[in-house]
């Protein structure tokens, strides 16, 4: 598996994998068919990184990563997904831990609340990415998982 940085020339694979993906999270609410950040990821290219997972040649999923500013959280796990024909082999959380050790700092990755497969992939992913200072907060709308993800040594 391969975590690449999507170019322009990919956006309309993006836009495809983008709607399935929000359409597949609609029943947990509030989810708009129409992702007004999206353009973002190729104009704020300091703030905003949209990558693929590659398994080979086949694209397996995506990740969009933006940096915070508030509440002291560097960066964010806007979206991410891996297609459903991929799922289930581990590919997910390789590509989880793989993200996030790319941008070592402070992290926040948030869920809907109904939204159970998240529930149960992302503690584990965050665990197996040896995050550190884990807190977890939840309302009825979501759940949201900070912690710490330390530089690589070389």
């Amino acid at each position: 598996m391969q975590l690449i940085l999507a170019k322009k020339t990919d956006r309309p694979l993006i836009d495809r994998m983008l709607r399935e993906y929000l359409e597949e999270l609609s029943p947990h609410g509030g989810v708009n068919d129409d992702y007004p950040y999206l353009d973002l990821y190729w104009q704020e290219t300091d703030r905003r990184w949209p990558y693929l997972f590659r398994d080979g040649k086949t694209v397996t999923g995506f990740a969009f990563v933006r940096a915070l500013e508030e509440d002291g959280v560097t960066f964010s796990m806007a979206e991410f997904t891996v297609l459903s024909n991929a799922r289930r082999r581990g590919l997910g959380r390789s590509m989880a831990v793989s993200t996030m050790h790319r941008h070592p700092g402070a992290w926040e990755v948030s869920m809907m609340a109904g939204n159970q497969a998240a529930h149960i992939f992302w503690p584990k992913a965050i665990i197996a990415a040896g995050a550190e200072n884990i807190e977890k907060s939840s309302d009825t709308d979501e759940t949201i998982y900070r912690f710490s993800i330390a530089p690589a040594v070389s």
